[in-house]
């Protein structure tokens, strides 16, 4: 299916779509206002899945912990020209990586802009407002981060837990607290 729009999905786990497929491929869809659980994945869960997602926008989408546009856990996916705009988690919880969480996995993510991913209700701490990276690999390309805000650090990025991270090309630009934080092996910004 290509270029579909998705309102409003309340759903257990990855709310709109769960991928566990090598060859899962989703592309030209509009995915906003869906629910995740707290395995997380607003819009979409990727569990050991080596999936591509392209040319689509993840708006307004939540999770209670982990992941309000996207979760990603022992997956290696392509992420490609995908927008991340108002993605929320820490409903009531701690929250990790507003846009993006990624826990043991090898994720790519070329041509993408995030804006907005923000701290969900109630006083918890959150980590990663645009991309939380834990024990997992991250490449980032020719990206754009535009005022994403976590409440206790990496308004941008969060590296957490032997976590490398590449980022190339790309701008991030009024992300608060800061830019890129973490407990990270390898840091590569050019």
């Amino acid at each position: 299916v290509d270029y579909c729009m998705i309102n409003r999905d309340l759903a257990g786990t990855g709310a709109t779509f769960v991928f566990t497929d090598a060859d899962t491929k989703l592309e030209g869809f509009t995915i906003s206002h869906c629910e995740g659980s707290l395995d997380g994945g607003g819009a979409i869960f990727m569990l050991g899945a080596d999936s591509t997602v392209a040319n689509c926008a993840l708006i307004d989408n939540q999770a209670y912990a982990f992941g309000g546009g996207i979760r990603c856990w022992a997956a290696s996916p392509l992420i490609y020209n995908v927008e991340f705009t108002g993605n929320l988690t820490g409903l009531n919880s701690d929250g990790y990586g507003s846009g993006l969480s990624c826990r043991e996995s090898t994720v790519m993510v070329v041509n993408c802009t995030f804006t907005r991913n923000e701290k969900g209700s109630g006083d918890y701490e959150h980590y990663g407002a645009a991309i939380y990276n834990e024990l997992s690999s991250c490449t980032v390309l020719n990206s754009t981060f535009y005022r994403n805000t976590a409440n206790s650090a990496g308004g941008s990025i969060y590296c957490d837990l032997d976590s490398d991270l590449t980022v190339t090309n790309s701008i991030l630009w009024r992300n608060l607290p800061d830019e890129i934080v973490g407990g990270v092996e390898t840091t590569v910004v050019t």
